[in-house]
């Protein structure tokens, strides 16, 4: 019974987002799969949410299944590639991913239904992570558990599974608005009922699912194209449904961009860890720096800013890459 309010409050939630988000057009979250309706229809083969436990500490566990499109996949992101040479479903597309789930979970732990927004996402991959990436096509299991809910701040954790194998481990903290009496009073008992009021649609509906189509076919190598190296323009399928650039987006970026930077033909991102500082809306411009290379030179960290065009950062993150086949190096942790 406790899992079905559960579910009914996610409903609500979702079919307000929907209708509230600035975007009513195609946007990241379709990139990878997911918008409002998949998440109210458990018919669909992907996403789904398979269950809602409730711990004795308080926490709640989540269980989301996830089957790999080919348009969240890159072909050359990796320095290595997936074995039999598919595109690939790289550590930073488990970050997006995760964000959106985790997301939904701490929205429907949250009483007050508060969205949020990302301060930091961190992941890792497991050793088995490292020797068997994801790709398209690939079934992933995400367990997210919602660690707390507080005044200003939510907190989720996850581990990522293919089949009975831990891929990877993942953190995220969310800011937590408290707003305003008027907005409480809305947002809050009264959701239910501003599900059903009529909002003007930007976009009909069959021009939506044509760009969804559109973009399902692409991989991301095509959605994700920096300019002079290091300039990446903002467009719609970059961004969130409120209007800016979407955090996984912004991890997809940063990833790409580290792999740009090393020679290295062995090298596989093992870990990611990003905070976030400001929302980013028009252009990102990265930066780079080697920080360290140590272990025999089997491990490089390299930090990575995306700044905004007036020289603001946007987003740091560190990036630590392994040699192939070496998961012992800096091994999955949380």
């Amino acid at each position: 019974m406790h899992a079905f309010l559960l579910r009914q409050k996610l409903k609500n939630f979702l079919s307000v987002y929907s209708k509230f988000a600035v975007m009513k057009t195609t946007c990241f979250s379709d990139v990878l799969g997911f918008n409002p309706n998949i998440m109210l229809d458990n018919t669909k083969a992907s996403p789904i949410l398979k269950a809602i436990e409730k711990q004795a500490n308080g926490s709640a566990n989540y269980r989301f299944q996830y089957k790999v499109p080919q348009s969240a996949c890159f072909k050359g992101i990796d320095t290595v590639t997936s074995k039999d040479g598919s595109p690939i479903f790289s550590l930073s597309a488990i970050i997006a991913v995760f964000d959106e789930f985790s997301t939904l979970a701490i929205v429907n732990e949250d009483a007050k239904t508060r969205p949020g927004v990302s301060t930091s996402l961190h992941a890792s991959l497991t050793s088995y992570g490292l020797e068997n990436i994801p790709k398209e096509g690939d079934t992933l299991d995400f367990d997210v558990s919602v660690v707390k809910i507080g005044k200003t701040f939510g907190f989720a954790t996850a581990k990522v599974y293919s089949g009975d194998e831990v891929v990877a481990l993942a953190k995220h903290s969310k800011y937590l608005e408290s707003g305003s009496a008027i907005e409480k009073a809305i947002l809050g008992p009264l959701l239910p009922i501003a599900a059903v009021l009529p909002f003007p649609k930007q976009q009909d509906e069959s021009t939506i699912n044509e760009e969804r189509d559109f973009l399902e076919s692409m991989v991301m190598d095509d959605i994700l194209k920096f300019e002079n190296g290091n300039e990446l323009k903002i467009q719609n399928e970059h961004k969130n449904p409120m209007g800016i650039c979407h955090g996984g987006l912004i991890a997809m970026a940063l990833e790409k961009y580290a792999t740009s930077t090393i020679s290295s033909s062995n090298k596989r991102v093992q870990t990611l860890s990003i905070d976030y500082i400001s929302s980013l809306k028009d252009t990102i411009l990265f930066e780079s720096a080697l920080e360290e290379e140590f272990s025999f030179k089997t491990c490089k960290i390299i930090n990575i800013q995306a700044n905004r065009k007036n020289g603001s950062v946007g987003a740091n993150a560190t990036v630590i890459f392994v040699d192939e086949g070496d998961g012992t190096a800096m091994h999955a942790r949380l």
